[in-house]
């Protein structure tokens, strides 16, 4: 472990949220040896903050994922030194993270995943959620393991939610603000065994569901048989654009439906 509590990371992630993460690792002293993320070009939000472009301000290497991969298994080519790691965070990265990897860090590799584990593993929490007419929502540190969304769980954050009104996207931003949070502490906690271990739920495997590219499409498709109720839900568990959301078949082609709730909300962002 590091001396001083000042943490030797590897972070992968996406979205400006990741960007806050790789900031607040910085403005702490910790000593982020390398950086994995998107291209600026393909992040919606990259004006809010890339974590890209804040790494190379920063001077941390930015390899892509095979490139870091060949360096753990090949030291002699890494242009940095990987010995001595502590943490690697996945920050809503969008790629399984595999050996050698999971086992390069001293603490262990941890996941911020925006959902509550074990409920809602892989894609979809948040539509999950609002299909379930749940009235809270949370998200979720843990080590990872080689399985998707699995390991021991470090901290949990709940928090209350609109049933009746909250789309994807109003979901979306609630978490962030909330998993940056969890972040920050997990991070000032890094160092403390007893934090780290506490076990919120260790036995993840054969509980919640797991939500995978196929089941995620087949969640959104409108039925002929949907009631009105079931049609609104799935047009709120689905309002994240520019993506496709709840969709309708007529003939071969698929069609987004709105409702005039979320035109409303399209109209104050819009007017």
């Amino acid at each position: 472990m590091s001396t001083n509590n000042k943490l030797r990371v590897i972070l992968l992630g996406k979205k400006s949220w990741s960007a806050k993460a790789l900031k607040y690792l910085n403005d702490n002293g910790h000593d982020v040896v390398a950086v994995v993320g998107r291209n600026p070009n393909e992040e919606l939000d990259a004006k809010k903050g890339s974590l890209i472009e804040l790494a190379k301000e920063y001077g941390i290497l930015t390899p892509n994922p095979e490139d870091l991969y060949d360096w753990i298994q090949k030291p002699d080519n890494s242009p940095i030194n990987l010995n001595n790691i502590d943490l690697v965070i996945s920050y809503l990265f969008w790629k399984k993270i595999k050996p050698p990897l999971l086992s390069l860090p001293k603490i262990g590799a941890i996941n911020f995943h925006p959902a509550p584990l074990p409920d809602y593993k892989g894609l979809g929490g948040y539509n999950a959620a609002i299909l379930d007419q749940r009235k809270d929502y949370g998200v979720t540190a843990h080590f990872m393991n080689e399985k998707i969304d699995e390991g021991t769980i470090i901290n949990k954050k709940m928090f209350n939610i609109d049933k009746e009104n909250e789309t994807a996207f109003s979901l979306e931003l609630k978490s962030q603000v909330v998993m940056f949070k969890l972040f920050k502490e997990v991070i000032d906690n890094a160092t403390n065994p007893d934090y780290l271990l506490k076990k919120t739920n260790t036995d993840t495997n054969n509980q919640g569901i797991y939500i995978n590219k196929k089941m995620f499409e087949e969640m959104k498709i409108i039925h002929h048989t949907d009631s009105k109720e079931e049609i609104d839900r799935k047009i709120r568990a689905f309002w994240f654009p520019p993506y496709e959301g709840a969709k309708l078949k007529i003939g071969n082609e698929f069609y987004t439906l709105l409702n005039n709730n979320v035109l409303s909300d399209v109209a104050k962002v819009l007017h």
